[in-house]
């Protein structure tokens, strides 16, 4: 009888689970379509929903808790909310150092907060990990250290 009821509650316990996932998918899609019409406020609460489901032990399957922090970090961002996004964008950096639009977004943050050599620095390593976060002039300087290295090579 006591391993019965074992199982029986584990197979609820794991129904549930799998419910809570797929409850938070649908969630996340809420909260894309929200972002999208420009609602950010309504996005922001889904994505603190997921975050919050994850904290507390829940899985997120199907779900990518950076992708989450990333988006947050936008929809802060679209509502001048700086210091918000620029908690989130790190918290996507924890997950991937070397994620150049994370980078790249906090960096935006800086600036707009008035933390230059933070923002400058976190550009500058946008743009060491990829082009397309560099200005004409960062372009033309890591052309020119580039074309230097090359000649003492």
């Amino acid at each position: 009888m006591k391993k019965c009821m074992c199982v029986c509650l584990l197979i609820l316990s794991l129904a549930a689970s799998i419910a809570v996932a797929a409850g938070l998918e649908d969630v996340y899609n809420d909260a894309q379509r929200y972002f999208r019409r420009g609602d950010y406020g309504a996005a922001i609460e889904l994505w603190t929903n997921i975050i919050e489901a994850e904290s507390s032990g829940t899985s997120l399957e199907g779900i990518d808790l950076s992708t989450v922090y990333f988006n947050r970090g936008l929809s802060y961002k679209r509502l001048f909310k700086w210091k918000e996004a620029s908690d989130d964008f790190s918290m996507v950096l924890g997950f991937y150092p070397n994620d150049a639009e994370a980078l790249y977004q906090r960096g935006g943050c800086y600036k707009m907060m008035g933390l230059v050599d933070k923002a400058d620095a976190d550009i500058a390593r946008a743009c060491d990990l990829a082009d397309s976060y560099c200005t004409a002039k960062m372009l033309e300087d890591k052309q020119k250290k580039t074309e230097k290295e090359n000649k003492y090579r």
